[in-house]
């Protein structure tokens, strides 16, 4: 993933961070919590390298089968602005 950080900082581009879970646990707070937690990580992590802000990030939950680890997070980057709706 090659970031460009003019771009985010310009808020032309954003980062989403995509929680996968289960669908047996989608409606697990505990699990919905500690996926928050992961995406909280991450995010942080990358916000520390890059020098960018919390702005400049989506966040949403996923249901995802079949993956050996039960609890991940995707991070895309997207070259377009961030809508109201998605925030």
């Amino acid at each position: 993933m090659k970031l460009h950080r003019k771009d985010l900082q310009s808020g032309r581009s954003h980062i989403s961070l995509i929680a996968y879970l289960p669908s047996d646990e989608i409606s697990n707070s505990f699990a919905l919590n500690a996926q928050s937690m992961n995406a909280n990580i991450i995010r942080t992590y990358i916000m520390r390298i890059y020098g960018i802000t919390v702005s400049h990030f989506t966040f949403a939950f996923e249901q995802k089968e079949g993956v050996n680890d039960r609890y991940n997070v995707g991070v895309l980057y997207s070259a377009a602005p961030i809508l109201a709706m998605e925030n």
